[in-house]
């Protein structure tokens, strides 16, 4: 039984390997496109050309009722943005066509003027509203003919015999007594002997066991070739198909050469301006009390003088109890200096007009000092708006118990914020003359230099900067200011969204070589503005550089 089922496993192996045909031998299987085997058997045919309006590419690829047909990617060549809707006519050696279509910037015509294995000079004229341009390319099918071997799946006689040899002798040595083990490793060096032979067979030069005609003139449907997908090439650029910048949305810009202000980064955050802000602290430790409309909310208006709240103080027992009886003796002193002055007032004429005077300014200096202690015990103070605009910050609620010089209230004008950065470099912060703001969700904020700070914090120079118009930033919202002196440097300027990180932390950015060739370049940068860095080696101006869709191309592998 171990015999036989040994036998079983190495005729199995024999015929799980296929057989390919010769050159102009066909065992019955579905032939091949030509276009697969184009371009080492990956992509499609294909040609290109560019101008300073279109970008256009042209593939040759087989129809499902026989004949060729030509798809058309039409892009804007600064953007590569799809070019919907226009007119484009092909100059051929079949005359004059008219491409069809347009959606998304995808155009068909028909080509059965197409062969395999020629080289077509085209001219195409692109018109797209008052834009016409004319755009020579040449399509090369020189690498497109009838496939020149193919896989088939015949039965493999040669191995099969080859099989049946290496059981006989494997049967011959499993009889004689030698060891499990080495007879077992005699019988598949046996078999695997007679059947290392790893060249499968091919048909005879001349023969073909079934008329098929190349796909490329039958239009017979093949799998899509396995180079139309995005795919990194050997020398660490990107092939991506145009359907796939479809589908990725890659946009891209034209870098600009020039002379530009150097800038500096200063990490910084939003403030109020002191000019029209305000603050409401409470004087002394008591308890708040809202007003008939309830405490003011966060956002909500309010103007200079509006009443807030109220705070009413609080002391300890031993403290009010004292305070209570400095009262109580005030009041009696009160009821005294009164008897006093009403006795003065009918002796007028008797006294001296000095002591009725006195008198008098003795009970009014009462009536006050028993007015104050009161107050301290059982009155309140009232708390108003010190400016008006909007409420950035309100903590306590009816009823809390505060701490004196504690913040119950901040008030901003959302018109009149500003941004406090800290700057290391003095120099640089004495000679800043313009300057933008990056906030934490990446808006973008004209600022104005109000004032550098002549005391250090932190090591660092405060500069304060005003935020032009309204913004709806919070104030400690952490700004990226990008401080721009007088001092300019030679460049090229590139949006910051064309850059990311090498793997080795290097900036880095996909040049857009051609119309589906992205580069990597490594780049040296440093800050321009807000929106924009500066790019000073690695780029040249005037190459297109990607935008849009940098996350997704750097994961194609």
């Amino acid at each position: 039984m171990k015999i036989f089922r040994s036998y079983l496993m190495a005729l199995a192996a024999a015929l799980a390997f296929p057989v390919l045909a010769h050159e102009g031998h066909d065992h019955g299987d579905k032939p091949v496109s030509a276009a697969s085997v184009a371009h080492s058997a990956t992509v499609l045919p294909r040609a290109e050309a560019a101008s300073e309006l279109f970008e256009l590419l042209m593939l040759a690829e087989p129809e499902e009722k026989g004949g060729q047909r030509l798809t058309l990617f039409l892009d804007h060549f600064t953007s590569n943005v799809p070019v919907s809707g226009a007119v484009i006519e092909i100059e051929s050696p079949g005359g004059r066509s008219t491409a069809t279509g347009g959606d998304q910037g995808i155009y068909q015509a028909e080509a059965s003027w197409l062969k395999a294995g020629a080289a077509h000079d085209l001219t195409v004229t692109v018109r797209a509203g008052e834009d016409t341009d004319l755009l020579p390319l040449r399509l090369d099918l020189a690498s497109v003919g009838p496939p020149a071997g193919r896989v088939e799946w015949a039965f493999p006689w040669r191995w099969a015999a080859g099989a049946l040899l290496a059981g006989i002798l494997a049967w011959v040595l499993l009889k004689r007594p030698f060891h499990a083990a080495p007879r077992a490793v005699l019988f598949w060096l046996a078999a695997f002997g007679m059947l290392g032979d790893p060249q499968p067979g091919l048909a005879h030069e001349g023969h073909q066991h079934e008329e098929a005609p190349p796909a490329a003139v039958s239009g017979a449907q093949s799998p899509p070739p396995r180079g139309e997908v995005p795919q990194r090439r050997p020398d660490g650029s990107l092939f991506i198909p145009k359907p796939s910048q479809r589908a990725l949305g890659l946009r891209t810009a034209v870098a600009e050469a020039g002379q530009f202000a150097r800038a500096w980064e200063l990490a910084g955050k939003v403030t109020m301006d002191p000019a029209v802000g305000g603050r409401v602290q409470a004087a002394f430790a008591g308890r708040l009390l809202a007003g008939a409309e309830g405490l003011p909310v966060l956002g909500q208006p309010v103007r200079k003088g509006e009443v807030l709240a109220w705070l009413t103080p609080v002391a300890a027992g031993v403290d009010r109890g004292a305070a209570r009886g400095q009262v109580a003796e005030a009041a009696s002193q009160i009821k005294v200096l009164e008897k006093r002055v009403a006795r003065y007032r009918e002796l007028s004429h008797f006294i001296a007009k000095r002591d009725l005077e006195q008198a008098e300014f003795e009970l009014a200096g009462a009536r006050q000092r028993k007015a104050a202690v009161a107050a301290g015990v059982d009155g309140r103070e009232t708390l108003v708006a010190p400016v008006s605009g909007r409420i950035a910050r309100s903590g306590p609620v009816a009823g809390q118990v505060v701490d004196a010089r504690e913040i119950l209230f901040e008030i901003v004008d959302p018109q009149r914020l500003a941004v406090e950065a800290m700057a290391y470099d003095f120099a640089a912060a004495k000679g800043i003359a313009s300057a933008q703001g990056l906030g934490p969700g990446g808006e973008t904020l004209v600022l104005t230099v109000l004032g550098v700070g002549r005391a250090l914090n932190e090591q660092a120079l405060p500069v304060l900067f005003r935020i032009q118009g309204e913004s709806a930033l919070p104030l400690g919202a952490p700004v990226k200011v990008l401080a721009r002196g007088a001092e300019t440097v030679a460049g090229v300027r590139v949006p910051r969204a064309a850059l990311n990180q090498a793997a080795n932390g290097e900036a880095r950015l996909w040049v857009h070589e051609k119309a589906e060739i992205f580069a990597p370049r490594r780049v040296d940068v440093q800050p321009l503005d807000a929106s924009d860095m500066l790019v000073t080696s690695g780029l040249k101006g005037g190459e297109r550089v990607l935008v849009e869709g940098v996350t997704a191309v750097g994961q194609i592998r």
